[in-house]
């Protein structure tokens, strides 16, 4: 297990892609897109304890689980790679979002920053050494004992080989870089007290999550 102190210190950039499972699209009744639809989190909304809360002025928080990839080397843009070694860690965060503020700043057609790069936007919940990435990533979400996701890289529209040469397309990436690969359908609201629990088997991981 890498140590998430780490990871948070080294990052320079969070580079997040949305609707990147059909599925999760169609229940925000957004379009699928026809290319990596990008967007930025903060370095700065990185957590990883066991409990977190958010500025209370955002407005509803909902949760996205999201399989990491950590990008091991500096690559340079308009280059492209094709090993996997690339990433040199991967895990599962939780992309937390601020879905009135969201919608409301996509209405306007105003940047949606402030939705989603908030202090502890981004939960870490572990990073291990990257492993072969074709055998495939399950991973799961239960808030309050329910399953509300359950994500299969199988299902993502975009693998992670062709996100980080889409990035590659129009920007240098560096070591300690963190990608967000989206989020199955599932998503919803957390309130005080709630008890999110993700896991994977591909990880062998189950770890706990308080809002407070």
């Amino acid at each position: 297990m890498v140590a998430l102190e780490i990871v948070a210190s080294e990052a320079r950039a969070i580079y997040a892609v949305g609707r990147n499972y059909a599925a999760h699209a169609a229940e925000l009744g957004n379009d699928i897109p026809t290319q990596p639809l990008w967007f930025m989190k903060s370095a700065a909304s990185l957590c990883f304890g066991d409990r977190v809360s958010f500025p209370k002025q955002l407005g509803p928080i909902h949760f996205e689980l999201e399989w990491m990839l950590r990008v091991g080397a500096d690559l340079e843009c308009g280059n492209s790679v094709a090993d996997t070694a690339c990433f040199s860690e991967m895990g599962l965060a939780i992309d937390f979002t601020a879905r009135k503020l969201q919608t409301q700043l996509k209405e306007e057609r105003h940047p949606w920053d402030r939705a989603k790069s908030f202090s502890n936007a981004c939960w870490l919940g572990c990073m291990i050494p990257s492993t072969d990435l074709a055998a495939g990533f399950r991973f799961m979400l239960h808030q309050n004992g329910e399953l509300r996701q359950k994500g299969a890289s199988e299902l993502m529209l975009y693998t992670p080989m062709e996100l980080v040469n889409d990035l590659l397309k129009f920007i240098s990436l560096r070591k300690g870089d963190l990608i967000l690969t989206g989020t199955p359908e599932g998503v919803a609201e957390v309130c005080s007290g709630d008890v999110l629990r993700v896991s994977s088997p591909t990880l062998g991981l189950i770890r706990e999550l308080q809002i407070t």
